[in-house]
């Protein structure tokens, strides 16, 4: 087992009507690894491949070092009693009288303040065939780098000659007075006269013959912590990291840094907004009611690299902050702490790249007042489905009308049920699960059982910050299979879809995510009526994905791959709700439309990027999903591509065809516009050409839904360009595709246009006239066909196979 040196700030808490103090661990040192020139300094450490030599060995000849370089040493004799395997030993240091005939290793600048009553631990150890009365072995310390070093402990012949047993010099006379030293280790303690801020340990071996090996391990610094008590004020002053903190009162305290941590009975630690408490030590005893942060900013450190911080005491009632495990530091909870989610925008994070041992629960907060499905994932390695809803509530995993839980096979492309009908399977850590909560008319409670439906899932189990977590991600075009939710029927809409959600406990920014080659770089996230979208700054979703939070991606080519989270894009203090960044440079108008009096809505943006095409760009634009029952949904239409996230380059269209799905014939609806990322032109007009109108944008436009025009009434217009002089040529763009339906032609912008479709023999077969948005001529004959478009100022021929 591989130790580094240990910052170990152990202290334990027993609070039952009293605090009792003990001695804190500071510093330990086993050299499990070699720390020279980092936790350490050697100093003539070397071997001359016999029996001269100073290294760091665990007793074979050939699995020595010398300043952390293996080197082969032969003649070592047996140890017994080490703390684990590797330790220091010195014979014959001299080598002949080449070198200096001592050697040390040095432990420095050892941050001391706060402590007293000092003390110093080793295992020391010798072989020997009769020792010199020059040879020994010393412990000698430096307070606040004065330049000189005190001598706390020595081991020292009794008189001169061979044959003489080396053994403690207890009072430091030069005479060796105490407990004979043997080939076993045995532990010496050590104390060290005043206190300070730092504090230089050596420990040097001097042996210039070749029948001593003396030997040390383990070498450990402990000392008395203070302690400050929180009653309203500090006790004893501000805490730093040597001091031990006590909560003894129920009043918000100002953020704070601690060795340990005890909370007193029937007393809480209250955070106030943003405030930090750092934990060095090795304990966190909770006598009362834990931990409670105002918000969502609250944070509790936990910083002890190496070592473990145990938490103790009562179960903690929940804490909404952000938990960070710093460095190599161990989070031992003992299944004591729950993170919380009081609402959809504020709940607790684990983050850091430390470790956790032990369970933890966390909570996932659900508005189900109307029941609705939630894309829901676990960021735990061993969590189970079941654990997804409360007592008392259903959840069913079924291929029946009755399943409630299902997960996306990305390939075959359909919907399975979920864990394969098993419940008490793990949810797969990285994969997204489509949940219902709520009711089902008169059916449930599904997931949550709250009297309103609106409350929280508390899911149980162990979190890991892995660096990084990979998802397998699976292709199928979905043409068999009808992808239902998609915009569009081509290959394009329907192929590569997957279900994946965060991995980690804590806020991941999409932005910094690598995208495999054959992905888009969009997502897509549903509220259980509406998917929205981001990509790349754009879109009505945030780049921010908050822990529980499934989305779909797409591939866009038949290479299944792995999507790889990596922790460093982690962002615990943004809050997930955030949609906007300024990692790009945005150009474009958000475009909102609402019915039924607010009650149903949806999104979408549309702008202009240099580095995008004309075309479906999986870097800059969006799909379009479908929102679910009478949720309308508004989206762009190029050809058979439909947007919810439309970009293209400002020379490219300045007009785009919208198309408008909604069953709620009659409705009074509006459409908004944000214009205040707009920046390459100066007006946007909405044409409506039911009722002739051309309405600018920097007001709300209110409509009545005419279901019986079609959804091929609005078209969208930039205008007043601030890049150069003239208005840019603007392309009208038409698109011909086939599909099951027949041949179809999006004609765009385009008014009372004239299709003809002629086969290859040049016979005229279908004439449409007066045709606006789509058109679809039922021709079932395959084969090549020409369409030859018509309108004012316009003609243009396309050629599309059947």
């Amino acid at each position: 087992m591989n130790k580094n040196l240990l910052f170990l700030l152990s202290l334990t808490f027993s609070f039952i009507g009293s605090y009792t103090k003990a001695q804190s661990t500071i510093f330990s040192e086993d050299f499990e690894s070699c720390g020279h020139g980092t936790r350490y300094t050697e100093v003539n450490s070397h071997s001359d491949g016999g029996s001269d030599y100073f290294v760091r060995t665990d007793g074979s000849s050939g699995n020595t070092t010398v300043n952390c370089v293996s080197t082969s040493t032969t003649g070592l004799s047996a140890f017994l009693g080490m703390s684990n395997s590797f330790y220091y030993v010195g014979e014959d240091i001299d080598d002949s009288n080449l070198l200096p005939d001592s050697g040390y290793v040095m432990f420095d600048d050892i941050d001391i303040s706060g402590f007293t009553n000092l003390e110093i631990s080793g295992l020391f150890a010798l072989v020997t065939n009769g020792c010199d009365n020059d040879q020994y072995m010393k412990v000698s310390v430096d307070i606040d780098n004065s330049g000189t070093f005190t001598l706390i402990g020595a081991f020292r012949t009794v008189g001169g000659g061979n044959a003489v047993n080396v053994s403690q010099d207890t009072d430091l006379d030069g005479a060796g007075d105490g407990t004979v030293l043997s080939s076993t280790f045995q532990n010496f303690t050590f104390n060290v006269i005043g206190t300070g801020s730092l504090i230089d340990i050596r420990v040097m071996v001097r042996t210039n013959t070749g029948a001593d090996e003396f030997a040390f391990d383990n070498i450990s610094l402990k000392g008395t912590s203070a302690t400050t008590t929180w009653t309203g004020s500090w006790s004893n002053g501000i805490p730093n990291a040597n001091m031990d903190v006590v909560i003894a009162e129920n009043i918000s305290v100002s953020s704070f840094t601690c060795r340990n941590l005890t909370i007193n009975a029937s007393k809480v630690l209250l955070l106030g907004s943003g405030q930090t408490v750092t934990v060095t030590g090795t304990s966190i005893t909770n006598n009362g009611f834990g931990l409670i942060a105002v918000d969502a900013a609250g944070r509790l450190n936990l910083d002890n690299n190496g070592n473990t911080i145990t938490l103790s005491g009562n179960i903690s009632g929940g804490f909404r902050g952000i938990v960070e495990i710093q460095g190599t530091t161990t989070f031992a909870t003992n299944g004591l702490i729950t993170i919380s989610a009081p609402s959809a925008s504020s709940f607790g994070q684990v983050t850091g790249t430390g470790t956790v041992n032990g369970n933890i629960s966390m909570q996932a907060f659900l508005d189900a007042s109307t029941g609705r499905y939630f894309y829901l994932g676990s960021p735990f390695t061993n969590a189970v489905l079941s654990d997804f809803k409360e007592s008392g509530a259903i959840m069913v995993s079924s291929s029946s009308s009755q399943g409630t839980a299902w997960e996306w096979d990305a390939a075959n492309a359909e919907w399975d049920p979920a864990g394969g009908g098993n419940l008490a399977n793990v949810a797969t850590r990285g994969r997204g699960y489509a949940m219902y909560a709520g009711m089902n008319g008169s059916y449930g409670p599904f997931l949550i059982d709250d009297g309103d439906r609106t409350g929280t899932v508390s899911i149980s189990g162990t979190i890991s910050n892995d660096a990084t977590v990979n998802v397998g991600l699976s292709y199928n075009d979905g043409q068999a299979a009808g992808v239902s939710f998609v915009g569009g029927s081509g290959v394009s809409a329907t192929e590569g879809w997957n279900l994946v959600a965060n991995p980690y406990a804590a806020i991941y920014d999409w932005e910094g995510q690598a995208i495999p080659a054959d992905m888009s770089s969009a997502i897509y996230r549903f509220n259980g009526t509406n998917y929205s979208a981001y990509t790349k700054g754009a879109g009505s979703a945030s780049r921010y994905i908050a822990p529980f939070q499934a989305f779909f991606v797409q591939l866009t080519a038949n290479n299944p791959t792995n999507l790889v989270f990596d922790r460093d894009n982690r962002a615990p203090t943004q809050p997930a709700t955030r949609s906007k960044t300024a990692a790009y440079s945005i150009d474009g108008a958000d475009l909102h439309i609402e019915g039924m009096g607010g009650n149903v809505y949806d999104d979408l943006f549309v702008g202009f990027e240099t580095n995008s095409t004309s075309g479906f760009d999986n870097d800059w634009d969006a799909r379009k999903l479908l929102n679910k029952g009478i949720t309308p949904n508004l989206y762009v239409q190029f050809g058979p591509e439909a947007y919810s996230v439309c970009r293209v380059p400002f020379t490219g269209p300045r007009s785009f065809p919208l198309k408008l799905d909604y069953v709620q014939d009659g409705d009074v609806m509006s459409i908004s516009a944000d214009l205040s990322s707009l920046s390459s032109f100066g007006k946007l007009t909405l044409e409506d050409r039911k009722r002739n109108v051309m309405h600018d944008l920097s007001t709300d436009y209110t409509f009545t839904q005419d279901n019986g025009f079609g959804p091929d009434r609005f078209i969208l217009h930039f205008s007043q360009p601030s890049i150069g002089i003239e208005e840019p040529k603007e392309p009208t763009m038409v698109y011909g595709y086939a599909d099951d339906n027949g041949l179809n032609v999006e004609l765009g912008i385009l008014h009372d246009a004239t299709v003809e479709v002629y086969n290859l023999a040049g016979q005229l077969i279908e004439r449409g006239t007066s045709l606006n948005g789509k058109a679809t001529f039922p021709i079932e004959k395959n084969g090549l066909y020409l369409l030859k478009v018509t309108a004012k100022d316009f003609s243009q021929s396309l050629k599309v196979i059947r």
